[in-house]
């Protein structure tokens, strides 16, 4: 029984610290673990007016976008978007909104288009941490019913991919 215990125990405690450190990582982890989800996340986190995942999805080019400037932190634009949504309702709020990947096209570095991406990305936030470029194109089904198709960037930064509209 001694021995089973002395095995059991280590097991259990690694068992919990792991899935502890898989909880906290899946919380506050930002980005999205592919282009696709960083697009499709965005666009469905703008049509229900969510903004903690407009947030976590956004690119930092993305978030000067919506706030309008670089002097920005997360808190401030934060409160400008719920701010800006207040007194209105989310017409997709009850809907079952649903996604169709037609393409990820990864953007080679050494394409114009990818020059072009860096350089926009680049001008607006004042940094150069982009590592990964792909092409999205997404259709967005409402209930059923395809109301837009959409063709966007997605960048990715560290281990993450962002949501971008350049």
């Amino acid at each position: 029984m001694r021995k089973a215990l002395r095995l059991i125990i280590p097991v259990a405690v690694g068992l919990g610290l792991a899935a502890v450190i898989i909880f906290s990582y899946l919380n506050f982890f930002s980005g999205a673990f592919s282009p696709e989800d960083a697009v499709k996340g965005y666009i469905r986190a703008s049509m229900v007016q969510d903004v903690n995942d407009m947030l976590r999805y956004s690119s930092e080019y993305q978030k000067v976008v919506l706030y309008g400037s670089r002097d920005y932190t997360d808190g401030k634009l934060k409160n400008r978007l719920k701010t800006a949504y207040k007194d209105s309702e989310s017409i997709y709020a009850d809907s079952k909104i649903s996604f169709s990947v037609e393409s990820v096209i990864e953007i080679r570095d050494d394409t114009d288009e990818y020059a072009y991406v860096s350089a926009e990305y680049e001008y607006m936030t004042g940094k150069t941490d982009i590592s990964d470029i792909s092409q999205v194109t997404v259709k967005v089904f409402v209930d059923g019913q395809q109301k837009q198709k959409s063709t966007v960037y997605a960048v990715k930064s560290g281990i993450s991919w962002y949501y971008t509209d350049i």
